[in-house]
């Protein structure tokens, strides 16, 4: 389910034969009221991401139903001004990500963007998430607004993961070639990849 939304539920209750049990009253429960209620009648809705488990009761029978309730985890907008060491603020939770200093290539954020000069990470700064966010999830989106200046070696759009072995990123270029650009899952050192879904990009657009 998505954030938001409503759900109606119906509750059976049967004996031991499979016969329903007709005029029972039924209570409804949500385990996690703060992902998720439901009223006297069934009716489900939903106010954050998370997982919620679901309980019918009438008399003795009891049922239940877990239900994944999807949104937006996390959201940065960059409307904070400044350059490296400049903070910016997760709209959903709180959580900071900050423009870090790499070298002499700098970064800057004004008018809710942030523009990187690029080039190698041991001379260019990079807007840093904080660790974890990815920890614990078995499926998620990542959505992000990017215009290109340039093509540079491997141009990054986004890079999650330190190691060679485990990681996730979205390139516009393999290497210097604009022709090609890549989506790459690494586990163990074992990359699922996602080629050329959009090249070549528009430089500026």
């Amino acid at each position: 389910m998505d954030e938001g939304s409503t759900l109606q539920l119906s509750f059976i209750a049967t004996d031991s034969a499979g016969n329903t049990l007709a005029g029972r009253s039924l209570t409804w429960t949500s385990d996690a009221a703060a992902i998720a209620t439901v009223d006297a009648n069934g009716l489900v809705r939903t106010l954050r991401t998370g997982t919620v488990p679901i309980r019918a009761r009438a008399d003795s029978a009891e049922g239940s139903v877990t239900l994944v309730v999807r949104g937006l985890i996390h959201r940065w907008t960059f409307d904070e001004v400044g350059g490296p060491g400049t903070t910016f603020r997760d709209d959903i939770r709180g959580r900071t990500a900050s423009i870090v200093r790499g070298g002499t290539l700098a970064a800057a954020a004004v008018s809710g963007q942030v523009t990187l000069t690029g080039g190698a990470r041991t001379n260019s700064d990079y807007v840093a998430l904080p660790a974890g966010l990815l920890r614990n999830l078995t499926d998620a989106t990542i959505e992000i607004w990017a215009t290109m200046h340039a093509y540079k070696a491997w141009s990054r759009v986004f890079d999650v993961g330190a190691s060679l072995t485990n990681n996730l990123f979205g390139a516009w270029s393999q290497g210097i070639d604009s022709r090609f650009d890549r989506v790459g899952f690494s586990i163990g050192g074992t990359e699922n990849r996602l080629e050329n879904s959009m090249a070549p990009y528009t430089i500026d657009l």
